[in-house]
């Protein structure tokens, strides 16, 4: 019995883990430091960062709840803004990695402001009906507002004072389906896409993610219309880009007022209703400008439809 006890009852004794990171330092992390040095060094770095204990201030930043607070509000941004926050917060990162010794205050401050540049870009509410009732039948060359959500609608509208819309576009034949030609910023179809003059169907244009107001307005001569919405598509054809510089005297790129008034300008008909504004911004002097409104009040369109 004793025999058995001692020989068939043994107590189970702690394996005892090796330590993965010195055994890296000193051989590599196959085990021979002496082949491939580049792949084992990129190899390396990686397993030891999985070993590397946290440190207080990591672990105050990374333990904060603003993080899972900023992925939710991500997940809930539109895919043309989506792009924008994603490409600011690598910018954040390359700084936090440049920065090795930011302070945990520094890195809180950046997280909010990644926060509220991104609150600032979504939608008020999420919601991704569409805005155009389904009665309204559009023709080629009607004229259509929208009121967008995001910080650069909300500066064409301060800009605009007393403007309801801060986009517009025109109405056009692409090979017998109606689509709307703009020139819009910020509204990349795929990685890369630069921002230039497109074509969306109606209700793609007036997604509720986009635009939470919208107006459709038409001209009384319904031949001129058409020739304007040849010359939209025309532009659109040959890939014109969106003018940056707001330069209305320039027709190679366009912005989304000057497409429409070029439009209707080449069809023999202006339609923006005159004078021409001039914006002084922080660092930017303006002269010359169309604004939405100029559309809006014009006495050559009349309203079909506003809702």
């Amino acid at each position: 019995m004793e025999w058995a006890k001692k020989h068939c009852c043994r107590t189970k004794r702690p394996v005892s883990r090796p330590d993965t990171g010195r055994f890296i330092r000193q051989n590599g992390p196959f085990g021979n430091a002496k082949r491939s040095p580049a792949r084992n060094s990129r190899q390396a770095r990686l397993l030891r960062a999985r070993h590397t204990p946290a440190t207080k201030d990591t672990q105050k930043f990374t333990n904060r709840p603003a993080f899972y607070a900023l992925t939710s509000v991500i997940l809930r941004i539109d895919c043309h803004n989506r792009l924008t926050i994603i490409r600011f917060l690598q910018i954040t990162a390359i700084f936090a990695n440049v920065q090795r010794k930011l302070n945990a205050a520094l890195k809180a401050a950046a997280v909010a402001l990644a926060s509220t540049l991104a609150l600032a870009c979504t939608d008020s509410n999420g919601d991704h009906r569409v805005l155009l009732p389904t009665g309204i039948e559009l023709k080629p060359g009607d004229v259509v507002l929208r009121r967008g959500n995001g910080m650069a609608s909300r500066a064409v509208l301060m800009a605009d004072g007393g403007g309801a819309y801060s986009h517009v576009g025109i109405v056009v034949d692409s090979a017998g389906v109606l689509m709307v030609a703009h020139a819009v910023p910020g509204e990349p179809d795929y990685e890369g896409d630069p921002d230039r003059v497109k074509l969306e169907p109606p209700e793609r244009y007036y997604d509720a993610g986009r635009a939470d107001r919208g107006c459709v307005m038409r001209c009384a001569d319904s031949l001129t219309a058409r020739r304007a919405a040849a010359k939209a598509l025309g532009a659109y054809r040959r890939g014109a880009l969106f003018d940056h510089d707001y330069d209305c005297s320039d027709t190679v790129r366009l912005y989304c007022c000057e497409l429409v008034e070029m439009a209707y300008a080449g069809a023999g008909m202006p339609i923006a209703t005159l004078p021409r504004h001039n914006l002084s911004l922080p660092g930017l002097r303006l002269e010359g400008v169309i604004l939405p409104s100029d559309f809006r009040s014009s006495p050559a369109l009349r309203v079909i439809a506003e809702f």
